[in-house]
């Protein structure tokens, strides 16, 4: 299971890249750099492979943010930098 921003350091939008090992529900939230949650998002049923979910980060600030998929009881991060 992996989750990865492109571009990073994103401006306007970003697209998330995720992979899951089943099929299941997922979900990617997106965290401050002080632990806010910001926003969830793309929480849909999914297919064990390779999915791709946009996002407008035109309405966070710039920063570090944390980039969490959730999937059953798993979890794994990666972090996005906004600069505008």
């Amino acid at each position: 299971m992996t989750i990865k921003s492109i571009p990073n350091p994103a401006v306007n939008s970003t697209l998330f890249e995720f992979s899951l090992p089943n099929e299941g529900t997922a979900e990617v939230k997106i965290y401050s750099s002080t632990g806010e949650l910001v926003a969830n998002f793309a929480r849909n049923q999914y297919s064990a492979g390779k999915h791709k979910a946009y996002f407008d980060v035109s309405n966070l600030a710039n920063g570090v943010y944390n980039i969490v998929l959730s999937f059953g009881e798993n979890r794994v991060s990666s972090f996005m930098i906004v600069g505008k």
